[in-house]
């Protein structure tokens, strides 16, 4: 709205907000004003009154969008389910299995680091925005951490292909929206984490989910393996995301089946997006030798 907007020299302040889209100003020059300006000016009457211009809350400011912003808004049926999900786990008597809200603290060996971090004057830069692919420090750390847990084939020594994302859906966003096309194909596991195909939306891409059976022997989530070989034989498949620890199913896929996937994806030239965000959040007698099996250690 522009209503009582300061103006500076021949300049008038402007500013928008427009609901789920971040507030933005500019300074619009007096002279230029188009329409939409003009439209919301006073009204001079026959009679000598002012008709006063249309209130701002009677407009709806969706109109300045552009078409990315609003295929975004469009397809944002995944943030609107958690929204009301949450809201609804705060009645009485209604625990939310939907999302992982531990019980306990934080690692206090992870918390001390993160004080002294805080606290530490010697290095001003410190308190200032990070270099956009990540300190040079904490690249080294995820190197060396990864190169010792078995991808020492998939990531450089010097950490020359670490990328270090403010969290791991912005990661798979990210990667989703590096390489994929208006018309690819993007497959992945159902059930699976509601943002896959949300991305797909924004990006064009086609999502082709490839559901799991429940096993009537052990009652655990099994791969369809020849609903994913279809799926991955199509022409148009160009990047297939593989979750384990798998959300929300909790499956942690064995050695085996992390084989048997990866070398799917080689045969059919297909990129597999690993979103191991659960590496390490297993317990004994599942994945293999208790743990699992990394994705990104397969060719």
């Amino acid at each position: 709205t522009t209503r009582d907007a300061p103006r500076v020299g021949g300049f008038m302040r402007a500013s928008v907000c427009i609901p789920g889209i971040s507030s933005a100003s500019a300074s619009v020059p007096r002279s230029v004003r188009g329409p939409r300006s003009e439209a919301r000016r006073h009204v001079q009457s026959p009679r000598g009154a002012h008709i006063p211009r249309a209130s701002a809350m009677d407009q709806d400011p969706a109109r300045f969008l552009g078409d990315a912003a609003r295929s975004q808004q469009a397809n944002a049926g995944a943030s609107q389910v958690w929204a009301e999900v949450t809201a609804l786990s705060q009645l009485p008597g209604i625990l939310d299995l939907g999302q992982g809200w531990p019980d306990f603290g934080a690692d206090m060996t992870a918390r001390e680091a993160a004080s002294r971090a805080l606290l530490d004057e010697s290095d001003p830069r410190s308190n200032q925005y990070s270099v956009i692919p990540g300190r040079p420090e904490l690249i080294a750390a995820i190197a060396r951490y990864y190169r010792a847990t078995g991808s020492a084939d998939a990531v450089h020594a010097d950490g020359g292909n670490v990328l270090v994302t403010s969290s791991g859906t912005e990661a798979v966003y990210a990667t989703m929206q590096a390489t994929l096309s208006p018309g690819d194909e993007c497959v992945f596991l159902e059930p699976f984490f509601p943002w896959y195909i949300s991305n797909c939306a924004i990006f064009g891409a086609t999502p082709v989910a490839v559901r799991m059976r429940v096993s009537e022997v052990t009652g655990q989530y099994d791969v369809d393996y020849e609903a994913l070989e279809r799926a991955l034989a199509s022409p148009k498949c160009k990047v297939l995301i593989h979750n384990s620890p798998h959300n929300p199913t909790g499956k942690v896929f064995a050695r085996e089946e992390n084989e048997r996937i990866a070398a799917m994806c080689v045969e059919h030239d297909v990129m597999c997006i690993a979103d191991e965000v659960y590496e390490r959040c297993t317990f004994g007698g599942f994945g293999g030798d208790g743990g699992h099996g990394d994705g990104d250690a397969f060719p």
